[in-house]
C-alpha cells in the first residue's frame, strides 16, 4: 500500500513544515519515492514556501481538484502534504465532498494524519475538529515538543480532551528529540529557521550541517522505532509499480 500523509494543525508555529521535511527526508532515505506538497491558501503561505525548490504547492485558492492529488499518488510511493495553517477546514470539506476515504481504499492508499501539538492547549478545538472529520478513516501520529523547550510551561496537552479523543482513535504519540544548544546557536549564526535549514540541508555550511543532521537522525530513530507502521508505505502489498496502477488512472479520468 502507498501512503498519504497529512501534516496538519491549524495553529501556526507548531512545527508542521519541519515535520513535513523530516518525514520526506526519512522516507526518501529509506528508498521510497516521496512527493512533498504544501497548501497555499494565502500570500503569507506562499512566502513561507518560497525558500524551497523541492516542494509542490496544492492551490487552495482555486476549487480543489482530486486529479492533482491522484497524479502525485500515481507517480510516488508516498505523498506528504504540509497543510498550511487555516487550511484544515477546507481540506476536511474536500475529503468529505469527494469521499476521499473510499477513493483511497479503492487504490490501496493508507492515510496517516500527523499532528504536531503545542502544550498551550490553544490548538485543542482545531485538533478535535480534525479528529471528528477524519474519524477512523485515518491513522494518527501525534508529535509533541520536547519538554526541555518548555521548562516553565504547564503542559495542557497531557490528559486533555483532544488527547483522549485521539487515543480512542488509536493514535500513537512521539516526543520530539530536544534541540541542542549547539543547533540553536548555529541556526542563529547562519540566519536560518529550523524548517528552512532542513529544506536547504544540502546547502548549509558545515558548522550548521553537523548539529542539524545529528538532530534529524535522532528524529529518524524515533520514526523507525515508534512510528514506522504509520509512515512507511507497504509496497510488498502492491503488485504494480507506483506509476502503472490502472485503478488510479481510472479514477483520475
Amino acid at each position: 500500500m502507498k501512503k498519504l500523509v497529512f501534516v496538519i494543525n491549524d495553529l501556526s508555529g507548531v512545527g508542521k513544515t519541519t515535520l513535513s521535511n523530516l518525514i520526506h527526508h526519512w522516507q526518501t532515505r529509506n528508498g521510497y519515492s516521496c512527493a512533498l506538497l504544501a497548501t497555499n491558501c494565502s500570500d503569507e503561505a506562499q512566502d513561507l514556501f518560497s525558500y524551497s525548490r523541492n516542494i509542490t504547492t496544492w492551490d487552495f485558492n482555486d476549487d480543489l481538484d482530486l486529479s492533482c492529488l491522484l497524479a502525485e499518488i500515481d507517480g510516488h510511493d508516498s505523498v506528504v502534504i504540509d497543510v498550511g495553517s487555516g487550511d484544515a477546514e477546507k481540506l476536511g470539506k474536500f475529503c468529505e465532498k469527494l469521499d476521499l476515504w473510499e477513493v483511497l481504499g479503492e487504490i490501496d492508499v493508507e492515510l496517516t494524519s500527523v499532528l504536531p501539538v503545542s502544550i498551550s492547549g490553544h490548538d485543542a478545538p482545531g485538533i478535535v475538529d480534525i479528529a471528528e472529520c477524519f474519524s477512523d478513516n485515518s491513522d494518527y501520529l501525534v508529535v509533541t515538543r520536547h519538554k526541555d523547550e518548555f521548562p516553565d510551561g504547564e503542559d495542557e496537552w497531557k490528559g486533555s480532551y483532544p488527547q483522549k479523543a485521539l487515543s480512542h482513535l488509536g493514535a500513537i504519540e512521539l516526543d520530539s528529540p530536544s534541540v541542542k544548544d549547539t543547533l540553536h546557536k548555529a541556526l542563529r549564526a547562519e540566519g536560518y529557521a529550523l524548517h528552512e535549514a532542513l529544506s536547504e540541508e544540502d546547502e548549509v555550511n558545515g558548522s550548521l550541517r553537523a548539529p542539524l543532521q545529528a538532530w534529524e537522525k535522532a528524529f529518524w530513530k524515533k520514526f523507525e522505532s515508534e512510528a514506522s507502521e504509520f509512515l512507511a508505505p507497504k509496497l510488498e502489498d502492491s503488485g504494480l509499480p507506483a506509476d502503472d496502477d490502472p485503478a488510479i488512472s481510472a479514477i483520475a479520468s
